[in-house]
């Protein structure tokens, strides 16, 4: 897990990162053979998803960060309240002239049980 976002460093490198719109998905869990283990949406794991991702990429903000899967174990408030907690970081920070985690965040998929 992780390896298109190694590539995507090498392929920024020396590049004017404004210049780039990342876009991240997370929440996948893979067992080290790279096998589906399952879904973790709770906001420690939307914060640590985003902190691998970023090092991974070798910058300190990606533009878009969403959850690809839901996960059914986590309140779906709770999961919106850290993706607002990145952003309003990401806001704070910018505030002081460096870059935050996120600035948009979302799901790409619509899962009418949750939504409803």
């Amino acid at each position: 897990m992780g390896h298109n976002e190694l590539l995507l460093r090498q392929a920024l490198r020396g590049r004017d990162r404004q210049g780039v719109v990342l876009s991240v998905k997370f929440g996948a869990l893979r067992d080290p053979a790279g096998g589906w283990v399952g879904i973790d949406t709770r906001p420690a794991a939307v914060r640590n998803f985003l902190a691998y991702t970023l090092r991974r990429l070798g910058t300190d903000y990606v533009d878009i960060y969403y959850i690809h899967h839901v996960d059914h174990q986590t309140p779906l408030d709770e999961m919106l309240r850290a993706f607002d907690d990145l952003v309003r970081d990401a806001a704070r920070r910018a505030r002081l002239e460096t870059r935050g985690d996120a600035r948009r965040a979302g799901k790409s998929r619509r899962d009418a049980e949750r939504s409803a």
